[in-house]
């Protein structure tokens, strides 16, 4: 189970934190721009590899924030317009 105590994500786990596919995580992975490491048979991501790579400090509980993942449109940010990104 991932909490605030998990040293290490699993690949999927990274997936859902970051909204992206299960693919196309085990990809960055590939191309080293997701560190990780391999524990046994398992490849895991180190909660201080992911929070370097966002420059932020990850917080949500892969598990238990599964099926209740809120994602917020860009365009609804103050400021941004769909135009604004061209």
């Amino acid at each position: 189970m991932a909490d605030e105590s998990c040293l290490v994500f699993t690949v999927p786990e990274v997936a859902v934190l970051l909204g992206v596919s299960r693919a196309f995580a085990y990809e960055l992975v590939a191309r080293k721009e997701l560190p990780a490491l391999r524990l046994g048979r398992r490849l895991v991501v180190p909660r201080a590899a992911l929070n370097g790579l966002l420059g932020k400090v990850v917080t949500a509980a892969p598990h238990s924030a599964r099926n209740s993942v809120m994602v917020k449109p860009i365009a609804s940010e103050p400021g941004l317009t769909p135009s604004s990104f061209q």
